[in-house]
């Protein structure tokens, strides 16, 4: 009771969770195992008793004072035995008791029908009965008339409208009555395969029906024709067609769910129908399809069915669009939804050849499948299956073909290659702001920004820059190469931090490659530019003037580089405080090596710009130590200063030298390294010059003088390019052009600026050259009140050759405009000019034309309004020239030059000038007049256009193609040519001397200006844009050489000249720079004279000049010489070495001369033999085997085959010595890569197959292969034997592979009787790999993959002797259980097919004989007995015990006996599909009967939350667990679930009905269990029935090892 003042307690009121359910819905009985505590009750009493003991309940009946629990625990307390073996052999004996109290099963009562013979009109009656559905089947079971097994005893059951269950029921009696009628000798599947064949042949002669309407000539004499009509194309037949095609459908699925169909005859002839061999077209292939889909999961399951289906698929698609254009889009979705089907079940069964071949077609096939579904949901899809197409489609062509995956030595050797060629490319032409040759860094996936690319391309720059044997000037590609970083820089700085940090570490890393950054003790020789290697000649040069030019621009910080140069240190420190120094020999320091290499660039970089004192004090601590006050430097820069003041003492106040000036004056200042000479050149000299400078221009505004002779100007620019100061000539000229206005002057220092305009490109200073130009053109003009006809000129060429920004063409367009404007006449009339040759020739005889330019003066002044007064005058003077009309004792040369006076002064007074009128005089008449003239007037008018072209009237090239290319051809022409005719040639020869090598000894004029004029044409000769005229008229007088009609002394003569002219190395090294354009004229030169092959081949190769190769000739192709140049190739002298084997090779006189291969096809068999075994032979790297490969690309198959026999030999010596020691494995791996690769990689190259192998070779071989694989599948097995690791042996699995699927490619798709044991060694190997010992993915795929491509290339016969041996060596039962699901049926598919029973699934795995699965059972291959009963049903009796033995199958075949229990009726209860219904009898049911009970109720009718389930799916006859999707379009049901191939290793799935047999793979919940066949739960279910043993004794199960 409460106390006063607080509220009553609540009444405790018991009542249980809610989650405990009624243990009835029926009865008021609560709930089951809950009983609430309650006061006063036995077990609430806390007694000694309870206390100590616990609480028991008293017994209320006698029966329960006895228990078991000594019987049954004595059985375990025994040691003899497993206690679970007793209990078993005690539950046996129960069992065996109760059978003995209980009646036996009756016999069985089922009889066959009789097999009778009608007569015709019983017979016709008992078929009509057939085909009355109300006809009772009892009755006509009586007796069953003869059926035969044919086409037409089914279009009989068809036309007389029996339906197709009865029909099904009647073939299914006639087949149990022929099982029964057979001997135990006739095999028991005939029965089925025959009916097969009926049904299949019955459905393909319909399918042929359907055939397109064809026109079918009867007679080749006849017009008449026939149309052969579709069954379809009329409306009744298609009717009555379509009626029949859907009775055999519906028959087919009959025979399909009664396992009456034999289906491997039955999917064999489906894929048949696939493969195209019927010839069914397009149209017909969609009825297929829709077979195929049906019995989808069936064909799935394995790909000898699958893969044809799939071949014909993609054929068919291909074939749609051209034969049934009308259907196309109907059968282009049926069959990509059925392609894309097979790739979302089982992508593996795309891996084959066809696959690979139309992979495009699949492609577009899988794209037009996602076009039909929801595209609301395909996006996901597509990602998942595209991304797996891609996968299968990279790995059947890396199976199938000789590729191997591009490594990153091949891939950095092609891009390389690639690259070096766009830098050679370049020429003053070319755009360097829009070349933009170095990339920006790509943003990473961490974030990052990756150099990775840029340092690669950075690295090729520097080298190419460097280099000496690439293409254009070699002074010019440093400063090339700095422009192209400095604009990257400009772009780069906004989009990288610290792009000056970056740029220098870059930078220095390929300095450190190099050899010049770190000492020689602490850095491993990488380059050639490391000590003990000799360099290549002028490599240094190049660098210094690379980083010199990079420390001018800020690119390359020399503050960074000296402190890194100060921590490294000096390791050699001299001893008496001063380094020797190579110049105490007279030597340049960069032709010699160093004891300190690494500091060879601190010690000779050129310094452009002043660095403060510290930093020089710096550097010399660090050169010399930190005491030396005094270093040779120093002393050089004493003498050099004084060699100076000796050649130029004007700069000194002193008086002109007397001495003339030449090299031998300056030998110090030329072999002084480039530190000292730009800080004494550039530094000193420069400042001196622009002091002067000053001085004299003060002076020239108060008396004309120029402000610097011409000869110390030219003294002053030999100087300097002499020593590499282009820096010092850029400053000079530019003051030059500040200050100067004498036309001399002005016209050397233009051609100064000519000369050296490539240097001026590459450091991007032609749009401010062209600035300074304007300016000093606006000069003169206020101080002469006219333009500068030399300025304007050369602007012209700059426009015109070069790049400019478009504000300057813009400047020099308006000055061109100007001067045109100012020389344009008032009034110009379109009337021709009076005659101007009596002027002329008057001047010419009177005085000897002493005043040229007042003739000029005065001609204009009368002629100026005719437009063509200034042709008229270059016609008068060829004319007067022609005269020879003046005085005989002045010399030709002096005329010439008077006359090329007056052409100047008439090209002055002309708008445009008079350059276009002689071009055009050359291309036209002066063809004729030159080569007509004689050698007074030819030379006459050589020297007059000598002094045009050096004063800039015409283009010194237009001499060339005037005076000289066409008096060649002239030659050329002539097969009579003699050494009669050889003075005109050779005046040809002369002035192509004077033009191109500089030669003055041919002219007769002693103007100082001459050398200048000359070294300056000639630049312009070999400018990019004319060049490829000079390398024709090369090619010419080589063929001139070599003609056999020329005479052998103009032979001669022609050989001396063509070998000085290439000797000049300005000449030698702008030809080898365009490589492309001799190569290709001689190639035309080669075609048009085969006679003079040999001779132009060996010329051709003197012109490249190949240092790796000049010793190779076809006399002398011995293995070591070719050793010798696979030493020296790299991506640098590819390009030339590549060219001069394609030369010799034409030496070995091929036939075909056309082939523009490495080796053609010739007769000289022992060089390709050398060649080959000095390639297979030879180490090489993986970087010089890409660049072999670019190099035999255009190779003839004749030498690939060679190779590759070689490379084959070579792989078979090496797999006999590979693997006998397996703890040497990886190095035998590494020797067996290097040759493969090697091999591999020149198979890439053979486009046929044309490498015969010898037959004995070849089995040798492969007798090899399959002893080493045998070798490495023991090494698996007994890998923890070895101390080698298990990823190695799957490496050389793989690798072993890769040689057999080269080996394929080249002895054919096909290895005969062979591919029997490959396959089956491949498949344990897979197995191994796979699961059974290790798990290695990769491998086990590539197995698996080279098995499917094998099986497919068998014959026919082939694959029946593989499907005989692979059933024998790899049962169902002999799979590991370890093997992952994915793998396991991965080897289903590929494994010979066995049925998918339903009827009897499980029988497989349930019998078991000594603790063993097998594959025998008394039930399969019976389903035809197993037909349906038609006898009345009667039900059983409550409790009845007796099992009626009526049904078709008799229970003997199951080991049946009655045990006693009481048999359910499907009417039994309200509550039989609900397993809680059993709760209210769970006290007074006995074990055994609630045993009973639960086995019979399906489990899935009702989960525990109460939720409905479906219990079974609508699955496709063929459903199997193995596919990806469980449902198909299919609207039947299966009646069983067909249980995959295989047993799995945790449960297999037995059923015991009559006999608890025990089983060991998985715990019962009592006697009678029923076994899930499906893991998902949504299968069907299946009472699976095992025999009883014949001993009438349970067997002994096998016992289990302990762990």
């Amino acid at each position: 009771m409460a106390k006063s003042g607080q509220e009553p307690s609540v009444t405790y009121e018991p009542k249980p969770p809610d989650w405990i359910v009624l243990t009835t819905k029926d009865g008021d009985l609560g709930y089951h195992g809950y009983h609430p505590p309650q006061p006063g009750r036995d077990e609430e009493i806390l007694s000694e008793s309870n206390i100590l003991n616990g609480y028991f309940e008293p017994h209320f009946v006698a029966g329960e004072l006895w228990q078991g629990t000594e019987t049954f625990g004595g059985v375990f307390k025994q040691t003899s035995k497993n206690g679970l073996d007793s209990l078993q052999d005690i539950m046996a004996k129960v069992l065996a008791k109760r059978a003995q109290l209980h009646a036996v099963v009756d016999p069985n009562s089922f009889k066959l029908p009789s097999r009778v013979t009608f007569a015709s009109d019983k017979r016709a009656v008992w078929f009509k009965d057939l085909a009355d559905s109300s006809f009772p089947l009892q009755r006509l079971a009586k007796s069953v008339p003869v059926g035969y097994k044919t086409i037409e005893f089914i279009e009989m059951l068809y036309s007389s409208s029996t339906p197709v269950d009865r029909t099904f029921w009647y073939i299914h009696v006639l087949g149990a009555i022929d099982i029964q009628a057979r001997t135990r000798n006739t095999p028991r599947p005939s029965t089925s395969i025959e009916w097969t064949n009926v049904i299949t042949a019955y459905m393909k002669r319909q399918l042929l029906e359907t055939a397109i309407p064809t026109v079918v000539k009867t007679s080749s004499a006849i017009s008449r024709q026939n149309v052969r009509k579709s069954k379809l194309s009329d409306p009744e037949g298609r009717d009555e067609w379509v009626a029949r095609y859907a009775y055999s459908l519906d028959l087919l699925r009959l025979f399909y769910d009664g396992d009456l169909l034999d289906q491997p005859t039955f999917l064999t002839w489906l894929a048949s129908l696939s493969t195209g061999a019927d010839g069914l077209s397009p149209h017909q292939f969609v009825f297929v399809v829709r077979l195929v889909d049906e019995y989808f999961d069936l064909i799935a399951s394995n790909r000898a069915f699958s893969t044809p289906i799939i071949e014909g698929c993609l054929l068919q698609w291909i074939e749609a669009e051209s034969s049934a254009p009308q259907y196309a889009k109907f059968i282009s979705n049926e069959i990509a939804t059925l392609v894309l089907r097979f790739l979302c079940t089982n992508g593996d069964l795309f891996i084959t050849r066809t696959v690979a071949t139309h992979r495009s077609t699949l492609s577009e096939i899988i794209a037009h499948a996602f076009a039909l579904l929801d595209p609301d949901h395909v996006d996901r899809l597509r990602g998942t299956v595209t991304g797996k197409l891609q996968n299968l489609l990279d790995r059947a062509t890396a199976t199938i073909s000789i590729t191997l995956p591009q490594d990153d030595d091949t891939s950095e050797v092609q891009t390389r290659l690639r690259d070096i060629e766009s830098l050679n490319d370049l020429d003053v032409s070319t755009d360097l702001s829009a070349f933009e040759f170095l990339p920006q860094p790509m943003q990473s996936a961490m974030g990052n920004l990756d150099f990775r690319i840029f340092s690669r391309r950075l690295a090729t720059l520097l080298s190419w820059a460097t280099h000496p044997d690439q293409a254009g000037n070699p002074e010019a590609r440093p400063y090339i190469a700095c422009s192209l970083i400095a604009l990257w820089k400009q772009r780069a700085i906004a989009a990288v931090p610290n792009t000056s940090q970056v740029l220098q570490r870059y930078l220095l890393a390929w300095l450190e490659e190099k050899g010049l950054l770190r000492p020689l003790l602490t850095t491993a020789l990488k380059s050639p530019l490391s000590s003990g290697i000799t360099r290549e000649k002028g490599e240094m040069e190049a660098i210094l003037s690379l980083f010199g030019d990079l420390v001018r621009r800020r690119l390359f910080l020399f503050s960074d580089f000296l402190t890194r140069m100060t921590s490294y240190g000096n390791s050699t420190s001299p001893q008496n405080g001063d380094t020797p120094d190579p110049l105490q020999q007279g030597m340049s320091p960069f032709t010699m090596s160093t004891d300190f290499d690494h500091l060879s660039l601190l010690r000779f970089i050129p310094l452009w710009e002043k660095v403060p004192d510290q930093v020089l004090s710096q550097r010399k601590i660090v050169l010399y130590g930190i005491r030396i006050k005094k270093t040779r430097e120093d002393l050089t820069e004493k003498e050099i200063r004084a060699e100076i003041r000796g050649v130029l003492p004007v700069l000194f106040n002193g008086p002109t030298a007397s001495e003339p000036f030449s090299k031998e004056r300056l030998q110090q200042t030329l072999v002084a390294n480039k530190f000292v000479q730009a800080r004494v050149l550039h530094h000193w000299l420069l400042d001196l010059v622009k002091g002067h400078i000053a001085r004299m221009s003060a002076i020239s505004d108060l008396h004309p003088t120029p402000v610097l002779a011409l000869s110390d100007y030219r003294i002053l620019t030999d100087i300097f390019a002499w020593t590499g100061c282009y820096f010092a000539i850029w400053e000079l000229n530019r003051m030059m052009l500040q200050h100067t206005s004498d036309d001399d002057l002005l016209s050397a220092v233009l051609s100064c600026f000519r000369l050296y305009l490539d240097i001026w490109v590459g450091t991007l200073l032609v749009d401010q050259l062209t600035q300074n130009l304007l300016e000093a053109n606006a000069r003169l003009k206020e101080q002469m009140r006219k333009s500068s006809k030399n300025i304007l000129t050369f602007l012209s060429e700059l426009k015109a050759s070069c790049i400019l920004s478009p504000a300057i063409m813009g400047l020099i367009d308006y000055e061109q405009e100007e001067a045109r404007r100012v020389l344009a006449p008032e009034i110009s009339t379109f009337s021709p000019a009076p005659p101007l040759l009596p002027h002329i020739l008057a001047a010419v005889q009177n005085d000897s034309l002493t005043q040229p330019g007042d003739l000029a003066t005065t001609i204009w002044y009368k002629n100026r309004e005719h437009a063509d007064w200034g042709s008229a005058s270059w016609q008068a003077v060829i004319a007067a020239i022609n005269g020879r009309s003046w005085n005989l004792s002045i010399q030709n040369t002096e005329m010439a030059h008077r006359f090329a006076q007056f052409v100047s002064s008439v090209d002055a007074h002309l708008p445009d000038g008079l350059g276009h009128v002689i071009k055009t005089w050359f291309e036209t008449t002066g063809v004729v007049a030159l080569l007509q003239a004689t050698d007074e007037v030819w030379l006459t008018l050589r020297d007059m256009c000598l002094s045009l072209a050096f004063d800039g009237v015409i283009a010194p090239g237009l001499l060339l193609d005037g005076f000289v290319y066409p008096q060649w051809q002239l030659a050329l022409r002539h097969r009579d040519y003699d050494h009669h005719q050889w003075p005109r040639l050779q005046r040809t020869l002369n002035l192509v001397s004077i033009l191109v090598n500089c030669s003055s000894q041919h002219l007769d004029t002693r103007d100082s200006r001459l050398e200048t004029y000359l070294e300056t044409s000639r630049v312009r000769i070999i400018h990019p844009s004319h060049i490829h005229t000079l390398v024709d008229g090369i090619v010419t007088l080589f063929i001139l050489k070599h003609n056999q009609e020329t005479n052998s002394a103009v032979q001669l003569r022609l050989k001396s000249f063509l070998s000085e002219l290439l000797d000049d190395a300005f000449v030698s090294r702008n030809i080898l720079s365009r490589v492309k354009l001799l190569r290709n004229s001689f190639h035309r030169a080669l075609d048009a004279y085969p006679n003079c092959r040999t001779g132009l081949i060996n010329d051709f190769r003197l012109c490249l000049r190949c240092e790796a190769t000049k010793d190779l000739e076809p006399s002398n192709l011995m293995g070591l010489q070719w050793a010798l140049i696979l030493d020296k190739i790299d991506v640098w002298t590819f390009e030339k070495i590549s060219l001069d084997l394609k030369l010799v090779q034409q030496l070995l006189h091929f036939k075909d001369s056309t082939e523009d291969g490495l080796f053609g096809r010739f007769q000289h068999q022992a060089a390709l033999d050398e060649f080959a075994n000095a390639l297979i032979n030879h180490p090489l790297t993986a970087s010089t085997t890409a660049l072999l490969r670019e190099l035999l690309k255009d190779a003839d198959p004749i030498l690939i085959s060679k190779i590759i026999l070689k490379g084959l030999g070579k792989l078979r010596e090496t797999f006999s010595v590979a693997f006998s020691n397996l703890d040497d494995l990886p190095a035998s791996l590494r020797s067996v890569k290097e040759v493969f690769r090697l091999v591999v990689t020149f198979g890439q190259l053979q486009k046929t197959s044309e490498a015969e192998w010898p037959l004995n070779e070849r089995d040798e071989f492969l007798g090899i292969w399959m002893d080493q694989m045998s070798a490495l599948k023991t090494a698996i097995q007994s890998h923890r034997e070895h101390s080698i690791g298990i990823h190695n042996i799957c490496d050389a699995i793989c690798l072993m592979a890769r040689v057999i699927h080269f080996v394929i490619e080249i002895i054919g798709p096909s290895l005969g009787p062979k591919a029997v044991g490959f396959v089956a060694l491949l498949i344990e190997i897979a197995i191994l790999v796979g699961g059974g010992i290790v798990y290695d993915e990769i491998t086990c795929q590539l197995l698996l993959d080279t098995v499917c491509i094998f099986y497919d290339d068998c014959s026919k016969d082939i694959k029946g002797q593989l499907v005989k041996v692979l059933s024998e060596r790899f049962p169902t039962t002999s799979l590991p259980s370890t093997l992952p699901l994915q793998v396991r049926i991965r080897l289903d598919s590929i494994l010979p097919f066995i049925p998918h029973d339903k009827l009897a699934a499980g029988l497989a795995r349930a019998q078991r004989t000594g603790g063993l699965y097998e594959l025998t059972s008394h039930l399969r291959g019976r389903p035809w007995e197993w037909i349906p009963s038609i006898e009345p049903r009667d039900e059983p009796t409550p409790l009845a015990t007796r099992v009626r033995n009526t049904a078709v199958m008799p229970l003997e075949l199951f080991g049946s006996t009655s045990r006693g229990e009481a048999i359910s009726s499907e009417t039994d209860g309200d509550h039989s599909g609900d397993v809680w219904s059993f709760r209210d009898s769970i006290a007074s049911e006995d074990l055994l009967t609630r045993a009973w009970k639960e086995s019979r109720v399906a489990w899935d009718v009702k989960s525990l939350d109460g939720i409905e389930k479906s219990g079974a799916s609508a699955f496709s006859p063929g459903a199997s667990r193995t596919s990806v999707y469980m449902t198909t379009s299919s609207g039947m049901t299966s009646p069983i679930a067909a249980y995959p191939r295989g047993p799995q290793p945790s449960s297999a799935p037995t059923v015991e009905t009559l006999i608890a047999e025990p089983m060991d793979v998985e715990p019962s919940r009592g006697l009678k269990r029923k076994v899930r066949l499906d893991d998902e739960g949504d299968g069907d279910e299946v009472m699976v029935i095992s025999e009883q043993p014949k001993s009438g004794r349970t067997i002994k199960p096998k016992e289990k090892n302990k762990k």
